[in-house]
């Protein structure tokens, strides 16, 4: 069983870091800055991933990482975090894409419907 969000499903642009840089944004520390659309202070390393297709935000991926799922070591920490973040950033781009295509399918498909014959 899932564990309660403590982040809004709905926010405003501004209150996402990555969405306002366009770039990932990586909190590995309790004392980082942090986004507003986490609902309580976190107490987990998290990034938040934009996902941007042909200029357009598209969406953003945020996900959380145990210390536990870190090991002990901080250099093996910081290559696991760079890591997750490689994957994170390549998820994004493709999910990016697939959606900016849909959008673009859908606009041909309506002005092929509008268009006289």
């Amino acid at each position: 069983m899932g564990r309660s969000l403590t982040s809004d499903r709905v926010f405003e642009y501004n209150d996402c870091w990555a969405l306002r840089q366009g770039k990932v944004h990586v909190v590995e520390e309790s004392g980082g800055v942090h986004c507003q659309h986490l609902t309580t202070a976190p107490t987990f390393r998290y990034m938040c991933v934009p996902m941007i297709a042909q200029g357009d935000v598209m969406g953003m991926l945020h996900l959380r990482c145990s210390p536990a799922g870190l090991g002990e070591n901080p250099e093996t920490r910081r290559k696991i975090m760079y890591l997750k973040q490689r994957l994170a950033i390549a998820i994004t781009d493709h999910i990016g894409l697939a959606l900016a295509n849909l959008n673009m399918r859908e606009t041909l498909r309506l002005m092929a419907a509008g268009s006289p014959q």
